[in-house]
């Protein structure tokens, strides 16, 4: 039988787990107002996770323990992401009339035709989508899976930690719960169809939504490996560590550098968005958001609205919520354009 992913309803800590850090954040909802209870960072080794494998388990476990050590968390319960690159998506049709328990058989049953490997290397999980668009008695259920290696490693190192994982989904669903935040000043036109960039020094990614649901992802690898210290994490996590690289001036060399540099970003990205055009003529783009390290990148924002000509700012799904002292901190409103998926997780009901 495909094993589903897990998924309970409780209070929980995003944990995102990235190939070179790790955030976690604790998010809380009283009344109409999100409170951001806790935030902690820490860094990994580039080679941890290679390729969306986790290749190192014991130092993913340590880094996760470093993290903990400095947390004050009463919340032991988290949600984890599984990259997309690692998901199978495929949407199917069912009869609209089926009992639960039956449903749930045959949707298990017609998933499993699409899968080449063995079902019990499988993990799945599904969502009814409503009413089939092909067949009018019919209902469409997306179908989302991954080979349970993803899953169980990243388990596995929460587990070891003494930590609980509670949900594991794909990067692509936390990130649609964080949509409505970074749209709110948007028109209901402009919201139709947005694309969200995030860019670190491994892979720069595009995920076209429209009306909220994500429609469109590409990645690729954004050749930032040489990039020195353009785009390259903190990996001194201490405040002062991170006031003195931001008051460090850089020289004429450098400037120019960065110039070069976000040039050849900025046509990555014209590349990867007529790529989505040639595909998807029909839609429109009425917004770029960027994400990731990109805040790093004096100017970066403006320059690339001005050569691709669609409004664009940085993601920051935080604008219009409240911190707690634990998790205010010059560190994270730097770190905001970075906390897509982690907030999304948090968010996790």
């Amino acid at each position: 039988m495909l094993k589903r992913f897990k998924s309970q309803n409780r209070s929980m800590i995003g944990m995102d787990i990235t190939s070179l850090s790790i955030h976690a954040l604790q998010i809380t909802k009283i009344a109409a107002t999100y409170h951001i209870d806790n935030f902690l960072s820490e860094s990994l080794d580039p080679h941890v996770i290679v390729d969306n494998q986790i290749r190192d388990q014991e130092a993913l476990f340590n880094s996760i323990k470093k993290l903990l050590f400095r947390a004050n968390w009463s919340c032991k319960s988290i949600v984890l992401a599984v990259p997309d690159a690692a998901i199978i998506t495929k949407v199917i049709q069912i009869k609209n009339n089926l009992p639960k328990d039956e449903m749930d058989e045959i949707i298990f049953l017609e998933a499993s035709k699409h899968f080449s490997c063995p079902l019990h290397e499988i993990n799945m999980d599904f969502a009814i989508r409503g009413p089939s668009s092909i067949h009018g008695n019919m209902l469409d259920v997306l179908i989302t899976a991954c080979r349970a290696e993803h899953v169980n490693t990243r388990v596995e190192a929460i587990t070891r930690a003494g930590l609980t994982a509670q949900v594991v989904e794909s990067e692509s669903s936390a990130l649609e719960r964080v949509i409505p935040l970074l749209t709110t000043r948007l028109s209901k036109e402009e919201k139709k169809g947005i694309a969200i960039i995030h860019i670190n020094e491994l892979f720069t990614h595009l995920k076209m939504a429209q009306d909220g649901k994500i429609i469109f992802a590409h990645e690729e690898a954004s050749g930032c490996n040489q990039w020195g210290e353009v785009l390259m994490p903190q990996h001194d996590n201490s405040k002062e560590g991170n006031y003195c690289k931001m008051e460090r001036s850089i020289t004429l060399g450098e400037q120019k550098s960065q110039v070069i540099r976000m040039e050849q970003l900025i046509r990555q990205i014209k590349r990867m968005l007529q790529f989505f055009y040639s595909a998807n003529s029909s839609k429109v783009i009425h917004h770029l958001f960027l994400a990731g390290d990109t805040a790093r990148l004096p100017n970066f924002c403006q320059r690339l609205q001005e050569k691709v000509g669609i409004p664009t700012s940085l993601a920051n799904p935080f604008k219009e919520m409240c911190f707690s002292n634990n998790a205010f901190s010059q560190n994270f409103i730097e770190k905001a354009p970075s906390l897509l998926i982690a907030c999304g997780l948090a968010l996790r009901e």
